[in-house]
């Protein structure tokens, strides 16, 4: 990644609350539902998340054929995103 990308990435995180939340809980592949339980935010709003993350190249649904059940993880980028904000 390179110093641009992380600044970008970093900014896009950062001005949202609820994407940092999500982003610094996601520590292995999670339901939308354990997401939405450790964040506190409603179920719309951590999929809303959950989206903006995923076209942002920092996560992904692991299982995406599903419509019950999605799965999420950070990508490579996201982790490594994640362990710089921590």
């Amino acid at each position: 990644m390179s110093e641009k990308e992380y600044w970008r990435d970093y900014s896009y995180v950062m001005r949202g609350k609820q994407r940092k939340k999500v982003l610094l809980i996601l520590d292995g592949p999670a339901l939308v539902s354990e997401i939405k339980g450790k964040t506190n935010l409603s179920l719309a709003e951590t999929s809303r998340v959950l989206r903006g993350l995923v076209e942002q190249g920092l996560a992904e649904c692991k299982n995406p054929e599903d419509h019950l059940g999605r799965v999420y993880g950070l990508t490579d980028k996201g982790y490594n995103l994640q362990k710089k904000i921590k």
